[in-house]
């Protein structure tokens, strides 16, 4: 049982559905039985939202733990990131080797063997792939008690955190970008280029809610936005992050006398979170991939491809074996309300679904917040320019993201990657959970706009169009 008086670590609510997380539970046995276990945590999803809650502490505890004997140490690092990228490229090939134009001709024994080949394949990469996630809040915690050995100012302190914990390293979003901006310079392969780039990324929105499949158009239109000296201009910016992101680290370490321990610590920590923004380009190829399957299975089985989404992998796969759908019931149910929990005692994974979800979640969403508030903190993972004004836009949900305009301060429970057109726009974020690795953190890193997140409160104190400042060298939000 997770204490609900105690500070608890939350991701989401976020628009998401039980199918596409469904096998990193699974992952979660394996994983314990070779790393030190995750904590007790319970996964529920509500109104096609996704919610995560765990004891804060004991995540960071574990993860402390993990990131010291698995990080920090040189050749575990080496034998567990390579033995992950192995990983990957048996996922790739076997995705590539069955894509869906040998799928659809498969007659259903062969699709339910072809299905388990897949399954067997992306529960290894859970097995290690669940690592660095762990480790970047453990990773986090070490960083910042050996800081404060040497850093006493507030401001300094956190300056110092969002800057040494920078990832250095492209993420996904700039190794999209800086193939689409090379295109521009050569316009006579334009079409052909075009073509390869949206073989590579037309997954680049998915989520954890939906996949959709980005046509040339979409690449087409958003390099005809940028002109040719804007898009060298750009290439040579991403290109010149590394430099600066090192040259930073390297006068923040000399100006503060930081030990070669903590250095090690910083750049470990960056590659880790690295590592998880890296996993993420490879989740959401495989939720394309799981939807190939679903929708072979709603053809076949005249089932709904919708509700095939509150189903797990597991289930989806006994559904290829047997024929036999979840009762109507069941899916009724789960349509209300879905969970899995994790128990860190016994190593073991429980489902429920219906009401009695609604009653076991009840202590963990309650939230108290003074209504005359005028300021509030939270972390800051990017500075930017510091000191912004601006309007409030209130986003919950992806569909929402268009409210966002130029100029405005996106403030939402969480981001993802289809509120990145809204981020884009903004002038900073702020949301309520996440930490260093979260993905607000590092899109805005990138795009260098103030990020303060973890506030818990920000989208219950505030509303659209409230005038705010945000001071990210203290992590201060102030209502005007």
């Amino acid at each position: 049982m997770i204490n609900p008086n105690k500070e608890l670590f939350i991701w989401g609510p976020i628009d998401g559905m039980p199918i596409y997380p469904s096998v990193w539970y699974g992952g979660l046995i394996k994983f314990a039985k070779r790393f030190i276990s995750w904590p007790t945590f319970y996964m529920w999803s509500h109104n096609e939202k996704l919610t995560f809650i765990s004891d804060y502490q004991k995540l960071r505890d574990s993860g402390e733990v993990n990131f010291k004997k698995f990080i920090l140490v040189d050749n575990e690092l080496d034998k567990n990131y390579k033995e992950w990228k192995v990983t990957v490229e048996d996922l790739l090939k076997y995705m590539e080797d069955n894509a869906k134009e040998k799928i659809i001709n498969l007659n259903d024994k062969e699709l339910s063997l072809v299905f388990e080949g897949f399954l067997g394949i992306y529960s290894n990469f859970w097995i290690v792939g669940l690592l660095p996630e762990i480790c970047n809040w453990g990773g986090e915690q070490l960083l910042r008690k050996e800081l404060k050995k040497n850093i006493t100012d507030s401001k300094e302190f956190s300056y110092a955190v969002a800057k040494l914990s920078a990832p250095e390293d492209y993420s996904f979003y700039q190794e999209e970008e800086l193939d689409l901006l090379e295109i521009k310079k050569h316009e006579n392969e334009k079409e052909k280029m075009l073509a390869e780039h949206q073989k590579k990324f037309f997954w680049l929105l998915n989520s954890y809610h939906h996949t959709k499949i980005l046509p040339v158009e979409h690449f087409r239109k958003e390099l005809s936005k940028i002109s040719l000296k804007e898009a060298e201009d750009k290439l040579k910016s991403i290109k010149e992050m590394k430099t600066n992101i090192l040259k930073e680290k390297s006068e923040l370490i000399e100006k503060h006398n930081l030990s070669n321990d903590i250095e090690k610590i910083a750049h470990r920590l960056a590659f880790s979170i690295w590592w998880q923004d890296h996993r993420k380009k490879y989740i959401f190829m495989v939720n394309h991939y799981i939807d190939l399957f679903l929708y072979e299975i709603s053809k076949r089985q005249c089932l709904d491809f919708d509700e095939l989404h509150y189903y797990s992998i597991e289930e989806i796969s006994e559904l290829l074996k047997s024929n036999t759908p979840l009762p109507k019931k069941e899916m009724e149910n789960r349509k209300l309300y879905s969970m899995r929990n994790y128990y860190e005692e016994g190593n073991k994974d429980l489902t429920f679904s219906g009401k009695e979800v609604e009653t076991m979640v009840a202590p963990y969403i309650k939230t108290e917040v003074d209504e005359n508030l005028k300021e509030f903190k939270g972390i800051t993972v990017c500075i930017g320019n510091g000191i912004v004004k601006g309007k409030v836009k209130i986003v919950t949900s992806a569909k929402e993201i268009n409210k966002v305009n130029d100029g405005d301060i996106l403030v939402t429970p969480m981001t993802a990657p289809d509120y990145v057109v809204g981020m884009k726009k903004a002038i900073a974020v702020i949301t309520d959970e996440g930490g260093m690795t979260c993905h607000a953190a590092i899109v805005s890193r990138e795009l260098q706009i103030p990020c303060i997140v973890g506030t818990k409160i920000a989208t219950k104190v505030l509303k659209d169009n409230d005038l705010v400042e945000i001071d990210a060298e203290k992590g201060i939000v102030k209502k005007i």
